[in-house]
């Protein structure tokens, strides 16, 4: 990830679909989750204070 900053690269993971894996993802900072589940990642967001808008 932090290569990836260096270069000002998008950072894009698919597909997580597993909790822990999705924390890690979380964890690493990555830009973008693509899932099967996209609940699943959006609890994970909100229970760690992430907030969007429609």
């Amino acid at each position: 990830m932090a290569r990836a900053r260096e270069l000002d690269l998008c950072v894009a993971v698919w597909t997580v679909n597993e909790l822990t894996d999705i924390n890690a993802m979380i964890d690493l900072g990555v830009d973008a989750i693509v899932t099967d589940y996209p609940g699943r990642v959006q609890r994970q967001l909100s229970d760690r204070g992430f907030r969007w808008t429609r």
